[in-house]
């Protein structure tokens, strides 16, 4: 996981061959017990679910958290409990912190909350990343120098996806203006789309209490 790596001054910034699968605006996330400053208080943006991670994006731009890149591989003890998802994060060496935190990410209704959740596990579940790997021998994600906004298509789902993703009715498509590219692949694999075709919300390890 690495803070404040993965946005421009007028979107988010994702890598070479990374695909947005669920964008959601409006929500707001918290770092319980959380004595550093990056952290402190709630932040309000957007997440967005990528083919290989999580990222938040604060719409707020005096916010030290300017966004917020969770890779799956570094993130553990996933619930849903009335409307936000819960989780612990493992922090990666040089991704501007050390240490794991607590996280809790709002949601307008407990809808969304569960159908996001469940999209994430469904995503983590498809990557072929095992989840016992050492966080500390991947690289993280870092701040490209060189970046492009993305053209027309970049922030569309690819249909392979679609199979198990909940209706877009939902979670419209983030604005083309926002999405900005790098030539930078992703410092490890992602979903594993030859497996994409798994029933989207059939997997046991989800909790969820409403």
């Amino acid at each position: 996981m690495s803070a404040n790596t993965a946005h421009t001054s007028r979107g988010v910034l994702i890598h070479a061959g990374e695909q947005i699968l669920l964008h959601c605006k409006n929500i707001s996330v918290e770092f319980p017990g959380q004595s550093n400053q990056l952290f402190l208080g709630s932040k309000h943006g957007y997440v967005y679910l990528t083919s290989h991670r999580l990222i938040f994006r604060s719409k707020r731009k005096i916010e030290f958290l300017q966004s917020l890149s969770l890779p799956f591989v570094a993130i553990d003890n996933i619930s849903v409990d009335s409307n936000s998802i819960n989780g612990k994060l493992r922090a990666q060496p040089n991704g501007n912190f050390e240490e794991q935190i607590d996280f809790k990410i709002f949601f307008k209704s407990i809808e969304i909350a569960v159908k996001f959740g469940d999209a994430l596990l469904s995503a983590i579940s498809l990557t072929n990343i095992g989840n016992d790997i050492n966080c500390d021998l991947l690289p993280p994600y870092y701040s490209p120098r060189v970046w492009f906004e993305g053209p027309w298509g970049t922030y569309k789902c690819p249909t392979v996806f679609k199979k198990w993703l909940p209706s877009e009715n939902l979670f419209p498509e983030p604005s083309p203006n926002s999405i900005f590219l790098s030539d930078n692949h992703p410092p490890f694999p992602g979903i594993d789309t030859c497996s994409s075709s798994r029933p989207y919300g059939q997997f046991s390890n989800f909790q969820m209490t409403v």
